[in-house]
């Protein structure tokens, strides 16, 4: 009499037989399910592997992006700072020299009105009616004259003032070469004004090379 006797979950044997052998499959994973899954997994591995890659692609792009339009608004900035700059030395240098030529003009319309004065007393003092006159006229067109030269002097001066801080040491050296008086304009010493602005110009000239416009 034959007896069946189960060996595993996948092979039966039948015992006393020689030949007698039945193989029994208890699994479901079988070459026709491991060929898809497997398929499958390489494909979300790929896909998320892309994703992965294309963030970050992207977040560095987007990094660079920032960083070079940061870097952008800095080259404009210090851009705008160095126009200032040359525009602040271009109005300092034309006023310095505005108010060098009043000063002259001064010293020269006064000496005439001085000259005038003398040949208007020389004309009373001798009577000639005609004469003063003619010397008067000629005397309040160049007080005039230099009344307006002061004027401009002293519109010119307080521009000046404003081309600086308040804190600015220059501003000390330009407050002492102001005078108040229209009188006192004829006895500036035009040559050490000059001198004084021009150091003052020198230094910040050196200041403005110190930094230099962006290439970018």
């Amino acid at each position: 009499m034959y007896r069946v006797a189960k060996i595993d979950s996948t092979v039966s044997v039948v015992e006393g037989s020689k030949l007698a052998v039945e193989m029994v499959s208890n699994g479901w994973i079988t070459p026709t399910v491991i060929a898809p899954a497997a398929a499958a997994l390489i494909t979300i591995s790929v896909v998320g592997f892309t994703t992965l890659l294309n963030y970050r692609n992207s977040k560095k792009m987007i990094e660079h992006q920032g960083t070079v339009e940061k870097r952008r608004l800095e080259a404009e900035h210090k851009d705008r700072i160095s126009e200032f700059r040359h525009q602040w030395l271009y109005e300092l240098r034309a006023a310095s020299s505005e108010i060098f030529q009043i000063v002259e003009s001064v010293k020269r319309v006064t000496a005439i009105v001085e000259s005038l004065k003398s040949d208007m007393d020389l004309a009373e003092k001798q009577q000639d009616t005609e004469a003063y006159d003619r010397y008067q006229k000629r005397w309040l067109l160049h007080t005039k004259k230099v009344l307006e030269l002061s004027d401009q002097y002293q519109a010119l001066f307080a521009k000046l003032f404003l081309l600086f801080k308040p804190d600015d040491e220059s501003l000390v050296v330009v407050n002492r070469l102001r005078v108040d008086r229209i009188g006192e304009i004829r006895g500036i010493d035009n040559q050490q004004f000059l001198t004084e602005m021009q150091k003052i110009l020198k230094r910040e000239w050196e200041v403005t090379k110190s930094q230099p416009r962006s290439d970018i």
